[in-house]
């Protein structure tokens, strides 16, 4: 198998999805995430407490030192984005020992494809 396929589902997804490792540096970001934040590419290797409130830094921390807490802590409801109707989630990212190494942002949009099924005409 091919061992960027997962990348590549990643960079192909059409949310923001932003990795951090347990130092809260940006390790990368997809392409959405980078055509999503006004710095885009150049956030990649920075700190991330340096593009969000003191608010928000206090939440990504205690998120990552509750994910550090219990291996099975990760995942939490992070906000809701009313303008584009989706709810923000931080995930915890585990080595196969279940340690904690990083966390990602996860999107789930609330509004309804209606789109009929497999509609490729």
């Amino acid at each position: 198998m091919d061992k960027n396929i997962f990348k590549y589902i990643v960079d192909n997804a059409d949310t923001p999805v932003v990795v951090i490792n347990i130092d809260y540096n940006i390790i990368y970001m997809n392409k959405s995430a980078i055509t999503s934040y006004s710095r885009g590419r150049d956030m990649i290797g920075k700190n991330i407490e340096l593009f969000m409130s003191e608010e928000t830094r206090s939440k990504i921390v205690m998120t990552v030192e509750w994910f550090k807490e219990d291996k099975k802590n990760n995942s939490i409801f992070a906000y809701h984005d009313e303008k584009s109707n989706c709810d923000i989630y931080m995930i915890a990212i585990r080595d196969d020992d279940g340690e904690l190494v990083g966390a990602c942002s996860h999107v789930d949009s609330r509004t309804p494809d209606n789109t009929p099924p497999f509609d490729i005409d």
